[in-house]
């Protein structure tokens, strides 16, 4: 569950920097939303590793 929280919070603060950081060039909103995009899928497979280790086994 901690590496879920901390993708999370990766995700919180990399879309606060890309909301925040018009005025600091394109360069920097992208990164932000590379890292946010990254933060999320990470989240996505941990979500679905979880749900799969979850299911009875017949």
């Amino acid at each position: 569950m901690k590496p879920l929280l901390g993708l999370l919070a990766v995700f919180v603060v990399a879309m606060l920097a890309a909301v925040f950081a018009g005025p600091y060039g394109e360069g920097v909103v992208r990164m932000a939303g590379y890292v946010a995009t990254l933060a999320l899928g990470g989240m996505a497979a941990l979500l679905v590793q979880s749900w799969k280790n979850r299911r009875p086994r017949r």
